[in-house]
């Protein structure tokens, strides 16, 4: 990828999104992440077809957005780096799995549990739109990991 393509510029923040079915869990580095709307409160996501996560979202019909803050790069590198069938990416992190059955990181800024409304596979990723099921702020006032394509080109699109 050219860097200095524009579209290497457009603002995200950083965050893992994970998702549980069953006794599998896993999670995934992402940076695009879109609020679609208010009424229903609905978000998107983006994710490689390839990828665990994929699969496991797939079948739970669920997902979670997990927020990383400023300075937790190591976590989106954690959940960036390699596949949930190589490695558990949760072994040495703070998690709980949640009431809709969503793994969150507590040590993250924040989350949004989502169900999904509806998807559809463009290019090489699938395009999920979710509705809302539950958000909670853990750190709030702290400011979100931002994605910065030089950054992260080694792990994340």
């Amino acid at each position: 990828m050219d860097p200095t393509k524009p579209i290497h510029h457009l603002v995200h923040g950083v965050c893992v999104v994970t998702a549980k079915h069953k006794e599998q869990i896993n999670g995934m580095s992402v940076a695009w992440v879109t609020r679609i709307s208010h009424i229903p409160a609905l978000v998107s996501i983006s994710i490689q077809k390839d990828c665990f996560t994929r699969e496991i979202v797939d079948k739970s019909g669920k997902f979670c957005i997990n927020m990383l803050r400023d300075g937790q790069q190591e976590i989106a590198r954690n959940f960036g780096s390699c596949s949930g069938r190589e490695k558990d990416k949760f072994q040495e992190m703070n998690f709980e799995i949640n009431s809709h059955d969503l793994p969150i990181l507590t040590d993250a800024l924040g989350y949004i549990s989502c169900q999904v409304e509806f998807c559809k596979d463009l290019g090489d990723h699938r395009l999920y739109v979710g509705s809302i099921l539950e958000e909670n702020c853990f750190c709030y006032g702290e400011k979100p990991l931002i994605y910065h394509h030089p950054d992260y080109e080694d792990f994340l699109g």
